[in-house]
C-alpha cells in the first residue's frame, strides 16, 4: 500500500526547532532521486528497511568503545571523543560522538556541475 502524500511530506523540524531527518524523508529522497532503486518494493517495506539500516548504524556506533573510528561507507565516520569534566567537585568521564561526513572527490563534484550545465 503506497503512502499518501501527507505521510511522505518531509518535516525536517522538531517542535524545538532542530532538524530531524525521518525515515519517510529518506524514502522521499530515494523515490525522487533514484526511483528505479525502489521499483517493485512497497513503501512500507522500504520504510522498514530504512529504519532497520539506521538502527544497525546506531547500534554499531553506540556499542563501539574507545576512540576507534566507525566508518560507514557512503555516509561518513563516527568517533567517540573521550574527555573529562568537573561536576560537583569531582572529575567525571564524558563521551561525545562526533560525525564527519565523507566528502565526494573534487573531480566528481566538478563533473556533476559540468553535466548540469550541459543538460
Amino acid at each position: 500500500m503506497p503512502l499518501s502524500d501527507a505521510a511522505l511530506k518531509p518535516d525536517l523540524f522538531t517542535p524545538t526547532g532542530t532538524h530531524m531527518l525521518k525515515p519517510a524523508d529518506i524514502l522521499i529522497a530515494l523515490k525522487t532521486q533514484k526511483p528505479a532503486m525502489l521499483k517493485g518494493l512497497p513503501d512500507a517495506k522500504a520504510l522498514a528497511l530504512i529504519r532497520a539500516t539506521l538502527a544497525a548504524v546506531g547500534d554499531a556506533v553506540e556499542s563501539a568503545t574507545g576512540e576507534e573510528p566507525i566508518r560507514v561507507p557512503g555516509l561518513g565516520v563516527f568517533m567517540h571523543k573521550l574527555g573529562k569534566k568537573v561536576e560537583g567537585g569531582k572529575e567525571v568521564a564524558t563521551t561525545r560522538v562526533v560525525f564527519r561526513r565523507i566528502k565526494p572527490p573534487v573531480k566528481t563534484v566538478a563533473a556533476k556541475a559540468a553535466i548540469k550545465r550541459v543538460g
